[in-house]
């Protein structure tokens, strides 16, 4: 990824009269996410507390007549045409399978994109982070190709449709938040997100006193989706044995902490301590939204910890890299909460700084880390914003 730029909507419309020799006729964006806390809830139906972040993927986009779509990266620098009829996966050029994704989903929906359409895309969210690059690339297309063609698509349904694109032509099994949060956030506000129901509430984000600072471990994830995959089965199989005891468990959003400890002796490691992590981060969501709707940061802080501990110790999908982060932020005074976000073995962590603090934060992890890891972190100080939106 080519470094960030501080007017991307100028770059890549200047890039898109370059390319195609026009003024796009839709330019849209939308934003990756952090997630506060919650994490491997979402595919099991429980509860997760995200939030847009400050960086975007923006689409520049025209019709075109001849059922073919051309399509610029600009963060990859490559351009790529196909026959809206012609959707295979792309071996090589793995970011334009989200595009085609999109374009299939919406055809198996009835909708009409025949005619084909250019495009330039790119952006700042980090990829390969857990920033959800990949759920922002997903709504901006979606979105663009609903302002194109006037579908009349409503962004929830968008949402859908993304990440139908993302399990069924990618292939990666993810749960709803990524595209829900890219989609429906808004702004100074976290998302609390029902993952079994759908409901939603935008929970008032107060950073008066508080940032949201995240730190990219620049971690390769290389055993994140072999243990995503893993972490999933794994939490299945609970639900199973949970299941001939307590008959109305079908995932285990239905389960709570004292059930859990009442049928503890019928699960065997590490299907126990797999469960234990996801009904207790489920009530650390709720414990976190009425922690930020009271203004108790400190709380909010304290929940985020014992997070990333579950996740360390009984999901176990911490790293050193992420480890490292966690202490060094936990060490410097005015930090409130440190945690890994995302799928784990590498990408980010996200913690929740006094403002006074965020200086010595950065001068620690920028000192400390390299010589733990050997990798050079990134830091990028957040602010919730809105979801998919026209530029």
């Amino acid at each position: 990824m080519k470094e960030n730029r501080s007017d991307m909507k100028s770059i890549l419309r200047n890039t898109f009269c370059d390319i195609f020799e026009g003024q796009p006729c839709v330019f849209v964006s939308a934003p990756g996410r952090v997630n506060l806390i919650g994490e491997h809830t979402d595919y099991n139906d429980g509860f997760v507390l995200p939030m847009a972040i400050d960086r975007r993927i923006y689409v520049a986009s025209s019709p075109r007549t001849d059922g073919n779509m051309c399509i610029y990266s600009w963060n990859y620098e490559q351009k790529v045409e196909f026959s809206v009829k012609e959707l295979s996966i792309d071996t090589e050029r793995r970011w334009v399978n989200y595009v085609k994704g999109v374009l299939a989903t919406f055809t198996e929906e009835g909708f009409e994109t025949g005619l084909g359409a250019n495009l330039v895309i790119g952006g700042d969210v980090p990829l390969e982070s857990g920033l959800s690059s990949s759920a922002a690339l997903e709504m901006s297309v979606a979105f663009s190709f609903n302002q194109l063609f006037n579908l009349g698509i409503q962004v929830d349904k968008l949402v859908d449709l993304a990440q139908k694109a993302e399990n069924d032509f990618v292939g990666v099994p993810c749960g709803i938040m990524d595209q829900f949060t890219s989609g429906l956030a808004k702004k100074n506000h976290a998302l609390f997100l029902d993952c079994q129901s759908l409901q939603y509430e935008h929970i008032p984000l107060d950073l008066d006193r508080c940032n949201i600072v995240i730190c990219n471990s620049n971690k390769p994830r290389g055993l994140a989706n072999s243990a995503y995959h893993q972490r999933r089965a794994e939490c299945q199989e609970g639900v199973k044995i949970l299941n001939k005891y307590m008959p109305d468990v079908e995932t285990l959003r239905d389960v709570g902490i004292k059930d859990l400890m009442r049928q503890w002796e019928k699960l065997p490691h590490p299907i126990g301590v797999r469960c234990g992590h996801v009904v207790s981060e489920n009530q650390r969501v709720l414990n976190g939204v009425h922690a930020l709707k009271v203004g108790d940061m400190n709380k909010f802080g304290q929940l985020m910890n014992e997070s990333h501990e579950s996740l360390n110790h009984l999901y176990e999908v911490s790293c050193s890299e992420l480890d490292s982060l966690v202490t060094i932020a936990r060490n410097v005074s005015g930090v409130l909460g440190a945690r890994l976000t995302g799928a784990g073995f590498g990408g980010c962590t996200v913690n929740l700084v006094e403002k006074e603090s965020v200086p010595i934060f950065k001068q620690k992890i920028f000192d400390i880390y390299p010589k733990e890891t050997g990798l050079q972190p990134e830091i990028y100080v957040s602010q919730a914003v809105e979801g998919v939106k026209i530029e």
